[in-house]
C-alpha cells in the first residue's frame, strides 16, 4: 500500500473528532482538501477515495449539534450567490442534455452548500486568517513548485495542476495563481516577522513565473489585472505618486494609440488625464496617486535624468537595441525592488532581428544571460481578441500570403517591408548531411566572400548542378580576423573538403568585394599591400586567387532579385551549417528611398545580423551562375535506367551483355546530342571524298 496513501487517509480520519467537537476546523479540512488536493498527488486508493464527502459530513453534522451561530449573513455579496444557486437549479432543468447536466449541477450545490456553511462558520477574524492562510499554503504550494519547474526548463513546458482536479487544467491552475498572489500580499503586510515576509515574497514571484509557465490567454489577462491591482497598494508600502512610463515611438502615435483611448476607455473614478507640457494620467489619491507617464521617443536621450518603477513601450519592433538598454537603466524608484519593462508589438521594424532572438528564440548576449529566465513571450493573434468584430480574423488571411502570415498568424518569419518574404526555412534550408549529399563530383564548387574586419567577414561555399540548382553547404563567419590568419582558415577548411571529396571537382573561383584591392591597414613593410594582395598570399593551392566581383551600376540590385527568383523557383538551397546566412535572409528589408534595393545594414551585435552575409552569397551566386556538365558516362547511366523503367524493370534485371550494348550507344548518342548543342556539325558522307 503506498506511503501518500496511507498518509493522507490517517491525516484526514484523525481530524474528525476534533471536527465533531470544533465544526470550523471541518470547514479548513475541507477547503485544504479542495484546494490542494492532496489525495490527487497519492498513488493508489486514496485518489478516488471520496475524503471531501466525508469531512463534509463531519462538518454538518458537528455543526448541527454544536453552538455555533446558524444565521444565514443577508450581505449584497452572499443575496448574489444565492440567486445564483436558485439559476442553476432553473437552467439545470430546462438543460438540452439534462443527463450530462444534473451530474454536474449536483456536484456544484455541494460545493456550495459548503460555501453557505463557510461564510456562518468562519466570521470571526482569526478563524478567517486562517482561511487565508490555508488558501495561500495550498495554491502557493503548486505555485512554488510551478515558478522552479517554469525555471529549471526554461519555459519549454507547460505548469498544470493536479490531475482529475478543478484545477488540473493549465487555465485553471493560472487563474488559481492569479487569485492567490493578492492574499500572498496581504499576509506579507500583515505578518512581523522577516522569515515569512521574504517566504511569501519568494512565493510570488514564483507564482508569477508559475503563471507565465501554464501558457494561458486567461492568466495573462487576470495578471495583467493583478498587477494594476498591485501597483494600487504601493501606498501600503509607504510609496504614493509612483510613477511608470508609457512609451511610444513618435507623438502622433502616442495620441492616436494611447492618449485618445485612455480619454474615452479609462473611468473617472480611476483617475485624470493631465496635459501640461507633458501627457501624464494620475490615480486618485486612494489609490496610492500613481501615475502613468505617456512618452515618446523621437529622442530617447532626453530621459537620461528620468526614472520609473515601470516601462513599458508600444511596438517595441520600431525600437533599436540602444534604445532598449538606455531605457533599461532608467528603471529604478526607492521601494520598487524588482524592476519590470513590458513591451507589445507585431513583428517588422528596425528592431525586429534583436527583439526576435531575446524573445522568441532565446539568444542573448552574455550579459545578459542571467537574466534569461525573466524574459517571456506571449503570442496574441487577433483571433484571440474577443471584441474584435466577427470576420475580422477572416478577412486578415484574405491578405497577400505574406502579410496573412503576419498579421494573421503572428508569423515572426515574415513582416511587412521584408525583402524575401518567400523564405522559409521548412522549404529552404537543409540539414548539413543532406546538403553535403546533393554535391556531386561532376558539380561546379566555389567560394564567395564579403571582407570586413570591424564589420564581419563572411565566406561560402557552393554548388550547382547542370540544371543551374544550387546548394550553399558550408559558412565561414567572425570579426576582427587579419587577411593572414583568414587565408589559413580558408585553406583549412577547403582541405577537409576535399579529403571527404577526393573526386569532385576543385574549387573553380573565389568572387570576392571589389573594395578589397585599398591598402591594407594590417600591412607591413615599405610597399603596402591590399587586402586581397595579402589574403591571396595565405591560400594554400586547393584555394583560387580572389578576384574582384561585379560592381558595375545596378549590380547589388541585380543580385538581390537573382537571389529573390531562385528562392521563388526552388533552386537555392541552404544547409543548416550557415546559421548566419539563415538569420540574415528574413532580417533584410527594403530600403525605404528605394523600395527596389536591400537596405544597408550594418551589424551590431546583440542588435542586428547586418547585410554582410547576404552580401557575400550575393556576389557569389552572380558570378558562377551557368551550367555545370554531367559526364558522358553518368548521363549514359541515366538513359539506360531510362530504357530499363520504362518495361517496368530495373538494370539488374536486364541481360549484362544487353545493358552493355545500351551503354555503349548511350554514350554515342550523348556525344552527339552535345556536339550538336555546342553549335558543330556532324559529319556528313559525301559521294568522291574519303571519309
Amino acid at each position: 500500500m503506498p506511503l501518500r496513501d496511507v498518509l493522507v487517509t490517517l491525516v484526514v480520519f484523525g481530524s474528525i473528532p476534533f471536527i465533531l467537537y470544533r465544526p470550523h476546523l471541518g470547514i479548513l479540512m475541507w477547503c485544504w482538501l479542495g484546494f490542494m488536493n492532496p489525495h490527487r498527488l497519492a498513488w493508489g486508493f486514496a485518489i478516488q477515495f471520496p475524503f471531501a464527502q466525508v469531512i463534509a459530513i463531519a462538518t454538518l453534522l458537528g455543526w448541527l449539534f454544536s453552538r455555533e451561530p446558524k444565521r444565514f449573513p443577508f450581505t449584497r455579496e452572499s443575496l448574489v450567490l444565492l440567486l445564483f444557486a436558485l439559476w442553476t437549479v432553473v437552467t439545470t432543468a430546462f438543460a438540452l442534455v439534462p443527463e450530462g447536466a444534473w451530474p454536474q449541477a449536483d456536484k456544484v450545490w455541494k460545493v456550495l452548500l459548503l460555501v453557505f456553511a463557510t461564510m456562518m462558520l468562519m466570521g470571526e477574524k482569526n478563524r478567517l486568517d486562517a482561511l487565508i492562510w490555508l488558501v495561500v499554503l495550498s495554491i502557493g504550494f503548486y505555485g512554488v513548485k510551478g515558478g522552479v519547474f517554469t525555471l529549471l526548463g526554461g519555459g519549454n513546458y507547460w505548469v498544470f495542476g493536479p490531475s482529475g482536479s478543478f484545477i488540473g487544467g493549465n487555465n485553471e491552475i493560472g487563474m488559481a495563481l492569479i487569485m492567490t498572489v493578492p492574499l500572498m500580499r496581504y499576509l506579507q503586510l500583515r505578518s512581523s516577522r522577516r522569515w515569512v515576509k521574504h517566504g511569501l515574497t519568494a512565493a510570488m514571484v514564483l507564482s508569477t513565473f508559475a503563471v507565465l509557465g501554464t501558457q494561458s490567454r486567461g492568466a495573462l489577462v487576470g495578471s495583467i489585472s493583478v498587477v494594476l491591482f498591485l501597483i494600487w497598494t504601493f501606498k501600503e508600502l509607504g510609496l504614493r505618486n509612483v510613477r511608470v512610463g508609457l512609451f511610444c515611438i513618435d507623438y502622433p502615435m502616442l495620441l492616436d494609440r494611447q492618449i485618445s483611448k485612455i480619454q474615452t476607455e479609462f473611468p473617472k473614478w480611476l483617475g485624470t488625464l493631465k496635459h501640461d507640457t507633458t501627457w501624464d494620467f494620475q490615480l486618485r489619491p486612494e489609490y496610492g496617486g500613481g501615475v502613468i507617464a505617456l512618452r515618446n521617443l523621437d529622442k530617447p536621450a532626453k530621459y537620461k535624468s528620468a526614472e520609473f518603477a515601470a516601462i513599458a513601450v508600444e511596438e517595441l519592433t520600431e525600437v533599436p537595441l540602444k534604445t532598449f538598454n538606455d531605457l533599461r537603466w532608467r528603471i529604478r524608484w526607492p521601494g520598487v525592488p524588482i524592476r519590470r519593462f513590458a513591451g507589445a508589438t507585431n513583428p517588422g521594424g528596425v528592431g525586429h532581428t534583436w527583439v526576435k532572438n531575446y524573445w522568441i528564440l532565446g539568444k542573448f548576449p552574455t550579459e545578459l544571460e542571467p537574466k534569461r529566465g525573466q524574459f517571456k513571450f506571449i503570442r496574441a493573434k487577433a483571433s484571440d481578441n474577443p471584441h474584435l468584430v466577427e470576420g475580422y480574423h477572416d478577412d486578415l488571411l484574405t491578405l497577400p500570403p505574406d502579410m496573412a502570415r503576419m498579421v494573421g498568424r503572428g508569423d515572426w518569419n515574415v513582416y511587412t517591408g521584408q525583402y524575401y518574404p518567400q523564405f522559409e526555412e521548412r522549404r529552404h534550408v537543409l540539414p548539413a548531411s543532406a546538403a553535403v549529399a546533393r554535391v556531386m563530383p561532376w558539380h561546379t564548387r566555389w567560394i564567395s566572400g564579403d571582407w570586413g574586419f570591424d564589420h564581419p567577414a563572411c565566406y561560402y561555399w557552393h554548388a550547382k548542378d547542370e540544371k543551374n540548382r544550387v546548394v550553399t553547404y558550408d559558412e565561414c563567419w567572425d570579426r576582427r580576423v587579419a587577411e593572414d590568419e583568414w587565408g589559413r582558415r580558408l585553406t583549412d577548411r577547403e582541405e577537409r573538403w576535399r579529403k571527404r571529396w577526393p573526386n569532385h571537382q576543385p574549387l573553380s573561383s573565389f568572387p570576392f568585394s571589389w573594395d578589397a584591392g585599398k591598402q591594407s591597414p594590417r600591412a607591413v613593410g615599405k610597399i603596402r599591400k591590399s587586402i586581397i594582395q595579402l589574403l591571396t598570399a595565405a591560400l594554400g593551392a586547393m584555394v583560387p586567387a580572389p578576384h574582384p566581383a561585379d560592381s558595375s551600376p545596378g549590380s547589388r540590385l541585380s543580385g538581390a532579385r537573382l537571389l529573390g527568383m531562385l528562392l521563388d523557383a526552388d533552386m537555392w538551397q541552404i544547409s543548416d551549417s550557415c546559421a548566419k546566412l539563415i538569420e540574415c535572409l528574413p532580417a533584410l528589408i527594403r530600403d525605404d528611398d528605394d523600395k527596389e534595393q536591400v537596405l544597408k545594414v550594418d551589424y551590431a551585435e546583440g542588435d542586428t545580423i547586418g547585410d554582410d552575409p547576404f552580401d557575400a552569397v550575393r556576389m557569389g551566386l552572380q558570378n558562377e551562375f551557368g551550367d555545370s556538365v554531367v559526364p558522358v558516362n553518368v548521363a549514359a547511366d541515366r538513359r539506360v535506367a531510362a530504357y530499363a523503367q520504362a518495361r517496368g524493370k530495373q538494370v539488374e534485371d536486364l541481360d549484362l551483355n544487353t545493358v552493355h550494348m545500351l551503354h555503349r550507344q548511350a554514350e554515342l548518342r550523348e556525344r552527339a546530342q552535345r556536339r550538336t548543342r555546342r553549335g558543330g556539325a556532324r559529319r556528313v558522307f559525301r559521294p568522291g571524298r574519303r571519309q
